[in-house]
Formats: C-alpha cells, structure tokens, sequence
C-alpha cells in the first residue's frame, strides 16, 4: 500500500504519503478513490449518528 487514511472530522478522506515509497500521481489518485469507495461502503452500513455525537 503507498498511503495511509484517516477520517477528519468532516468526514473527508486523507491520503499520507508513506516516506521511501515511490509511487505516482495517478497511483495516489486511485488509492484515495479506493478508500473513498470503501469508507462510503462502510458509513452505509452503520448508523452514522453514532459517527457524529
């Protein structure tokens, strides 16, 4: 994997970089639509009160 995510608090998607990986521009791109997809997934299935209280 070349980036990490996290959750801010909007709920938005951040990708970091993981230092000594290369990768490219369109690889980082790809990875955050991935984890967008999976995140989207995943809030549909949980009651997303709970994510903001």
């Amino acid at each position: 994997m070349i980036g990490l995510q996290t959750l801010n608090n909007a709920g938005k998607i951040k990708v970091y970089e993981i230092p000594g990986v290369e990768h490219t521009n369109q690889s980082l791109k790809y990875l955050q639509y991935t984890l967008s997809e999976s995140v989207m997934i995943a809030l549909n299935a949980v009651d997303c009160k709970t994510l903001t209280n």
